[in-house]
C-alpha cells in the first residue's frame, strides 16, 4: 500500500490524534484505497520497555522540575494497527475526508419528516450489517448475541479496539430488527 499525496485535502486525524486517516493505492489493483494508522494502546509491559535501557532518552528542555524528552523506545512498541479499505468507493472516501462539524438541535418532528426519511434513502450498502448479524462475518468478535427478531442483538468489538486492552475498548452494538 502506498498513500498519494492528499495536501490539505483529505488527511483526518481523530480520537486526539490516535488515529489517522488517507488516501491511498495497493500496487496492481485498481481503485483508491482507505489507510487508517491507529497507535495502539499503552499497557505496563510497553511502559517497562521504555524506561528500559533499550529506549534512547534526549533531553530537549529542562525548566525548573519539568523536563521534556525525546524517547526513541524499542521498535517492537512502536507497532500500528493498519486497516486498508480497497476498493474504496467515493462514499467511503468521504466518511474519512475532514469536513466542517455543525451542532443542529432535533425535534421529533424534525426526525419523523427530515432525518428519518434521509436515512431510509441511503441505506444502500448495509451488506457488512447482515454479514455481522448472520455470523458470515468477524464472527471471533463478537462479545455477545441474542438472537430474537424483534429484541435481538449483537455487541461486538468496534474495529477501533484492539481487542488487547481494555484502555481503548470500544464496542459496537446493532439490532437485528430492521425497522429500528
Amino acid at each position: 500500500v502506498s498513500t498519494q499525496s492528499t495536501g490539505s485535502s483529505g488527511i483526518n486525524a481523530e480520537y486526539g490524534g490516535r488515529v489517522v486517516f488517507t488516501l491511498g493505492e495497493i500496487k496492481g489493483k485498481e481503485g483508491p484505497a482507505v489507510v487508517l494508522f491507529e497507535v495502539n494502546s499503552i499497557n505496563e509491559e510497553k511502559v517497562r520497555e521504555f524506561l528500559s535501557p533499550k529506549s534512547e532518552l534526549k533531553l530537549k528542555l529542562q525548566n525548573d522540575i519539568f523536563y521534556v524528552f525525546h524517547l526513541n523506545p524499542p521498535a517492537w512498541t512502536n507497532s500500528l494497527k493498519t486497516t486498508v479499505i480497497h476498493p474504496a468507493t467515493e462514499k467511503i472516501i468521504n466518511k474519512f475526508t475532514q469536513k466542517p462539524s455543525y451542532l443542529v438541535e432535533e425535534s421529533p418532528e424534525i426526525y419523523n419528516t427530515v432525518t428519518r426519511p434521509y436515512i431510509l434513502d441511503h441505506l444502500t450498502d448495509m451488506q457488512w450489517v447482515d454479514n455481522l448479524l448472520s455470523g458470515k462475518s468477524e464472527a471471533d468478535r463478537v462479545i455477545l448475541r441474542k438472537h430474537d427478531p424483534k429484541q435481538g442483538y449483537v455487541l461486538t468489538a468496534d474495529l477501533k479496539w484492539d481487542m488487547s486492552s481494555t484502555e481503548n475498548l470500544y464496542c459496537l452494538a446493532i439490532v437485528e430488527d430492521k425497522e429500528l
